[in-house]
């Protein structure tokens, strides 16, 4: 019986999703021989993250035309649940993305501040103004 969960996202781009879970603190893994869960069982996937205190992972696969589905055995995952990862990997993909978009516009960050709320507050400039 197979303990992994699948879930679909609206993540489209591996550079950002890489940059959202390093912003997290993840180290980014090749996919190596699949992502581990119960009972030596594996799932393929593009790359992977192994959350601190726990030997399972978190793998990302690449949907054709539909972005990233996320697998994981998340019953293993018990250091980490599931509804708070995806919402911290949503909100810095979305960070991340808003970011190198306006960097390709000639904008840089000024200042950046998390509030304990969650909120995310960015000030850019124009680099040049």
């Amino acid at each position: 019986m197979s303990h992994f969960t699948r879930v679909r996202t609206r993540l489209v781009d591996e550079r950002t999703i890489r940059g959202a879970l390093a912003r997290m603190g993840y180290e980014v893994l090749p996919p190596g021989n699949g992502v581990h869960g119960w009972r030596g069982q594996k799932a393929d996937a593009a790359f992977k993250v192994r959350p601190a205190g726990t030997k399972y992972e978190i793998g990302f696969v690449p949907e054709s035309g539909r972005g990233f589905t996320v697998v994981a055995d998340w019953w293993g995952v018990d250091v980490l649940p599931k509804d708070a990862f995806m919402q911290r990997l949503t909100r810095e993909y979305a960070l991340v993305g808003t970011v190198s978009a306006l960097a390709e516009q000639g904008f840089e960050v000024q200042e950046q501040v998390e509030k304990e709320s969650g909120e995310i507050r960015v000030v850019l400039r124009r680099v040049g103004a």
